[in-house]
């Protein structure tokens, strides 16, 4: 994945010359990334990037000051518009000496980046205030190094790899980790809205924004907000692909990628839709409805059924062992995608930001209460393996090291949380832990090949959702609204997860999704031939993958047999192939740990 990576070394003990190459070799794993690298006194910078046609992203200036930077920024040509810089980088550099680290909190974007003051010997590192593009660091006695992949590390030979589990505790109970961990006990994720700042052996870390969800709002006006966020969103979409020569959108039947393309079509001419699925899927029929309706191109890859086979261990590489392989589904379609657009849209946020059409969610804005939040949303969450699950998952000594480890967590991280409701609290935890550290992570496996952006993440855009009072984010009940009065005839076309236009009552969008859930599928008869999901986890797993998954997950076969009890494993497979029970995803989860085992734990690196 293209992004950042550098190397501080106070002791002046490590040879930089040797070791910054070394890194740049580890993150360099496609043949047509490009890279670049800078020393300085006790420093070395460097980037990996696309190649997609980006000004230069690293720069040094007369005084010895360095700078690296990952990402797009929006607002730099109105910060430096008294500037001669020649690059976005030299601006920043600039910036930094007018402003001092305060500069970064007045960047607008999805960024990450990296700046060395020569004269003090100080490293600075900040990010967006979401942290859309991820950051890694390690710090050892005099030593300070940071990476935007985890597997730059592993060319240290001080590098440790011993786990963290209670990271481990939280992936197998909710399929991802909270706060800043990772699997490494030494490794640590930069939290969104971060300035950090090291000199020597001291490191400070210090946030300069953080979300707070409204309320009440007593002057809002729904015909006014409707207004704005159409305005708003425009200006989100045309900036993020006005300059892109061919600029491309995953879309899908859902709501958030018809409303980009939507609001796309009006600024370039050159957008494509790229869709991938099974060729009866309900998604991929919507999505043509809905690329016809707008004149747009819409490519549609079929997904192979045994795609895991060549394609885990590549992708467990990409998204280091933070997303289940199973997910991987659109993996094989991205080099095709690269050679029509090498920077694609995404929807990702707009459910955290706006509401989620979610009962779950709403019996807490009815009746939850703060005080039981934490039990309520552990055990909403913890729907992977349960604590009984994970007792005879995991050895003894290995469940004696994670137990109540992420109920802990659950508790610690509500507890910071501004809000005063739970329900508005259980939105916070949405965006800042569950999007960033789950949904996020399928936009690091695709920018292996391609560049993304993120339209709902503009900053502008974010203040305004946040002011939305929470009985409109009741299941999205104003994102619906707005999509009915300002794109009435997308909002006309089906919503893939309930096969109704959103014109139809919540009523009966509810009265069908309950008769769903008790077995009775209901819908139209031009879509009765469909399949619901586009992709067939259960049948490909006890098909296609069966024999690659039992011999992956056979004992002498796991790098990672120690830590897991394999009776339970071998029950769990036994059920899932002759169809008692359907365990497609802690399978996909089991496998996903099993190469990341391999690959950083014991150095089996991919071809």
């Amino acid at each position: 994945m293209p992004g950042i990576f550098g190397i501080c070394d106070f002791s002046g003990k490590l040879e930089l010359p040797k070791t910054l190459p070394k890194m740049r070799e580890i993150l360099s794993y496609q043949a047509f990334f490009e890279s670049e690298t800078v020393l300085g006194d006790k420093v070395g910078l460097g980037r990996v990037g696309l190649e997609v046609g980006d000004r230069s992203r690293l720069a040094e200036s007369s005084t010895g000051n360095l700078l690296v930077y990952h990402g797009r920024i929006f607002n730099l040509q109105e910060l430096g518009s008294s500037t001669e810089a020649h690059s976005d980088a030299q601006t920043m550099l600039v910036l930094y000496q007018k402003f001092g680290p305060e500069f970064i909190q007045r960047l607008k974007g999805s960024f990450v980046l990296a700046l060395w003051d020569a004269k003090i010997k100080q490293l600075l590192i900040g990010n967006d205030r979401f942290g859309t593009r991820p950051l890694y660091y390690v710090q050892k006695p005099a030593l300070f190094t940071f990476s935007s992949e985890m597997k730059a590390f592993l060319g240290f030979p001080q590098f440790s790899r011993e786990l963290n589990f209670q990271a481990i505790s939280e992936l197998f109970s909710f399929g991802f980790i909270l706060e800043e961990k990772t699997l490494l006990k030494e490794v640590s994720l930069l939290p969104p809205a971060s300035i950090l700042s090291g000199a020597s052996d001291k490191l400070e870390l210090g946030s300069y924004w953080k979300a707070f969800f409204c309320d009440y709002n007593p002057g809002f006006s729904k015909e006014k907000a409707v207004e704005q966020a159409h305005s708003l969103l425009e200006q989100s979409v045309r900036q993020n692909i006005s300059s892109i020569a061919s600029p491309g959108l995953f879309l899908s039947g859902g709501l958030d990628s018809r409303l980009l393309l939507g609001l796309a079509t009006k600024h370039n001419p050159n957008l494509q839709t790229f869709t991938f699925g099974t060729k009866n899927s309900l998604d991929v029929y919507l999505a043509s409805q809905i690329a016809h309706s707008l004149g747009v191109p819409n490519h549609w890859f079929e997904i192979s059924p045994d795609f895991l086979i060549s394609w885990a261990e590549k992708g467990v590489w990409y998204t280091e062992g933070m997303s289940n392989c199973l997910n991987f589904a659109g993996i094989e379609v991205l080099p095709a995608v690269r050679e029509k657009s090498t920077t694609l849209m995404n929807g990702y946020g707009r459910n955290e930001l706006f509401g989620f059409l979610s009962g779950n969610l709403a019996k807490h804005y009815h009746f939850g209460r703060v005080d039981k939040l934490a039990g309520q949303l552990y055990s909403n969450l913890c729907r992977l393996f349960s604590p009984r699950e994970q007792s005879v998952l995991f050895t003894p000594e290995v469940y004696k090291s994670i137990q109540d480890f992420a109920f802990e967590s659950i508790g610690r991280v509500l507890s910071v949380t501004p809000e005063k409701s739970g329900f508005t609290k259980l939105y916070n935890f949405m965006l800042t832990q569950r999007n960033r550290r789950l949904n996020l992570l399928g936009i690091i496996m695709d920018h292996s090949y391609l560049e993304y952006s993120l339209p709902f993440f503009d900053y502008d855009l974010v203040d305004f959702a946040l002011s939305l009072p929470a009985s409109e984010r009741v299941w999205a009940k104003f994102y619906r609204y707005f999509l009915i009065r300002k794109f009435p005839g997308l909002a006309k076309i089906p919503y893939q997860r309930s096969g109704l236009p959103l014109t139809a009552p919540l009523s009966l969008i509810l009265a069908k999704r309950i008769l769903e859930r008790c077995g009775v599928r209901v819908i139209g008869k031009a879509l009765s031939h469909l399949t619901p999901s586009y992709v067939d986890y259960p049948g490909w797993t006890r098909g296609e993958m069966k024999e690659f998954i039992r011999s992956t997950l056979l004992p002498e076969k796991m790098s990672s047999a120690d830590l897991f009890n394999y009776g339970f494993i071998a029950e769990l497979l036994s059920q899932h192939f002759s169809g008692k029970a359907e365990h497609s995803a802690r399978i996909g989860f089991l496998l996903t740990f099993e190469f990341w085992y391999r690959q950083f734990v014991r150095g089996s690196v991919p071809d």
